[in-house]
């Protein structure tokens, strides 16, 4: 066994008439991804993955020649090269937050990871996958830098709290939109995981994806910071929210409370265990 295939559903709109649609997208796993999985979980272990913090394209020879690769260094890439014509890895985007998204820049092409010549995904992810930093040399503008770049711990990637507001599922920024948008989850304000179908978040049309970071004019970047400012919210109250869409495109909506039939709670997941609770400003006037 090779590979297994694997069918990843989506649903979305689309672009033409804007109507929902549903797709999927089929592609290969290769065995020696599982494996890396599967190994330690057969010891008992829990396995343990650390990323670069910046999404990688495939780039040819003439192209890199353009970006300043010299004819030196190609050479000893091409000899390097499992498969023809040969590429070179080039960064096309960082994860908000990261060490990598300060120091590296889209465009730039990896020479060196770990003092290791790479030009393929699964190489670099194997040398970087238990490391805490790794060196790393770059080409930027025809000019050759070296960095020592912090990993990501990808064990971390949990949600472990939501508020449910309003009908809205409230949540800390997903990784999967800090790594394919570059949105920091510190500063890109409170996901808008998904709302309930006639609830105040439908009504006043709070679309899921959405990202909430003003409340009634005053900064809210943090579940922390939306519960003090919502907190002295009672049934019937307007609330007006600033959010930003994955794009960033700025909308301002007014939603009105109705805490009989849409009470907030928040659950939290603490140390395998869950916990929801009622939240206090579910009050009628």
């Amino acid at each position: 066994v090779n590979a297994y295939v694997a069918s990843n559903p989506f649903s979305g709109r689309s672009s033409v008439t804007n109507m929902p649609v549903r797709s999927s997208i089929w592609c290969g796993i290769p065995v020696r991804i599982i494996q890396q999985v599967l190994e330690p979980l057969k010891k008992g272990d829990i396995p343990t993955f650390r990323a670069l913090g910046a999404n990688l394209e495939y780039i040819g020879f003439l192209r890199a020649r353009q970006l300043g690769l010299d004819e030196e260094t190609m050479q000893a890439i091409a000899k390097q090269c499992k498969s023809w014509p040969p590429v070179v890895l080039m960064v096309s985007s960082r994860w908000g937050g990261s060490d990598a998204e300060k120091l590296l820049q889209n465009g730039d092409i990896i020479l060196e990871v770990n003092r290791k010549c790479v030009n393929d995904y699964f190489s670099c992810e194997e040398i970087v996958k238990d490391k805490l930093k790794v060196p790393i040399k770059i080409l930027r503008y025809g000019k050759v830098h070296e960095f020592e770049v912090e990993t990501v711990d990808l064990n971390q990637d949990v949600t472990n709290r939501v508020l449910l507001w309003g009908g809205a599922v409230l949540q800390r920024l997903p990784s999967a939109v800090t790594h394919q948008k570059g949105i920091s989850a510190e500063k890109g304000g409170i996901y808008v995981s998904s709302i309930s179908r006639g609830s105040p978040a439908q009504k006043y049309k709070l679309q899921p994806t959405y990202r909430i970071v003003e409340v009634d004019g005053k900064e809210t970047l943090s579940l922390d910071d939306f519960v003090q400012a919502t907190h002295n919210k009672r049934d019937g109250s307007p609330v007006r929210l600033k959010t930003l869409d994955l794009k960033g495109k700025v909308s301002v909506v007014t939603l009105r409370m109705d805490l009989q039939y849409w009470p907030t709670y928040e659950m939290r997941l603490e140390d395998g265990l869950e916990e929801c609770k009622e939240c206090p400003n579910n009050k009628s006037n």
